[in-house]
């Protein structure tokens, strides 16, 4: 995340300004016809916040979400995420590998430095004892997990970073925006990380609300109803698909019957030779034809909407020139 993060915070410098820490105390979308606003607590001092347009980015347990009164629906997988990093003899090579274990998906997900960033879904029990297994027999046990078809791509594992753990769930909001608000990331919706979609589907989120900020509307409105809404319906269809998508996986891998392994071996053999499913499968995971969709409608993006932009940088080149 530092890769993303510390550009980000380049790019706002003397732009925005940051309250943080700070925490939430309050949400007011009242009867304002063009402002909403936040009450936050900073530095032991109570600040008020106005804008068109709150975007709730806070997480699985959003204070936004629940401010605004968008309930949520899911469940809870009964199992706990846990979360490293680490390094293997032979690097990643860009290659991340996922194996599906009796407790759930076991996933190697590579990073920037070389590293991997492991993502291993254990039953409560389990998860609470290897998060405080000693090291050497952690490894062994997390290699072990992965199998002889991992290692013997990624070489033996060298070390691992810190371990986290976290409850795995599903969460959808009812409603992805409301009057002047919209939810994006986990706020919006919280998967399971079979297939590791959760950031590609925030990103794409981010992707969606700046072409509707992008609008010619939103120049005097960013907040409008018709905006936010047009942001929800464009957000919806691309979630349910990724989260059935996730849920299919983890229900079929989690079959244990008789023959089943079996079967689910023969049927990714056949995915694999059969190029067409496979680019299929890969164009989704990746994201790309859910990218190729996301572009707003003419009408409401306004298709000169770049001419105008251009010209009146131009217009304000020219007074600057007289």
């Amino acid at each position: 995340m530092g890769h993303l993060l510390k550009p980000l915070h380049e790019r706002m410098k003397g732009r925005v300004t940051l309250f943080c820490p700070a925490s939430i105390t309050g949400v007011d979308f009242g009867d304002m016809e063009r402002q909403a606003e936040v009450q936050i607590s900073h530095e032991g001092k109570r600040v008020v916040l106005q804008g068109s347009l709150l975007i709730g980015a806070d997480g699985t347990n959003s204070q936004i979400r629940r401010m605004a009164g968008i309930r949520t629906k899911g469940w809870d997988y009964n199992r706990f995420g846990l979360v490293l990093s680490a390094s293997c003899e032979h690097g990643h090579d860009s290659v991340a590998y996922e194996c599906f274990r009796e407790s759930g998906p076991l996933a190697f997900l590579p990073m920037a430095d070389g590293r991997f960033s492991i993502v291993w879904a254990l039953a409560p029990t389990e998860a609470m004892r290897l998060s405080t297994m000693p090291k050497p027999l952690f490894m062994k046990k997390l290699q072990k997990a992965a199998g002889s078809d991992v290692i013997d791509r990624t070489g033996s594992i060298t070390g691992i970073g810190k371990r986290f753990c976290f409850p795995l769930e599903l969460t959808i909001a009812e409603r992805y925006a409301g009057p002047r608000l919209a939810l994006v990331g986990n706020a919006a919706h919280t998967l399971h990380p079979v297939a590791g979609q959760g950031m590609n589907l925030g990103l794409r989120d981010v992707a969606v609300l700046a072409e509707v900020l992008s609008a010619e509307l939103a120049f005097s409105d960013p907040g409008a109803p018709i905006l936010m809404q047009a942001y929800a319906e464009k957000r919806r269809l691309d979630v349910m698909a990724v989260s059935g998508f996730t849920e299919s996986l983890t229900s079929l891998f989690g079959i244990s019957l008789p023959g089943a392994k079996k079967v689910r071996s023969h049927a990714l053999e056949m995915m694999q030779k059969t190029v067409s499913v496979r680019t299929l499968l890969l164009r989704q995971a990746a994201g790309i034809g859910q990218v190729e969709s996301m572009k707003m409608p003419g009408e409401l993006a306004g298709k000169n909407s770049g001419k105008r932009a251009k010209k009146r940088v131009g217009n304000r080149a020219e007074r600057g020139a007289a």
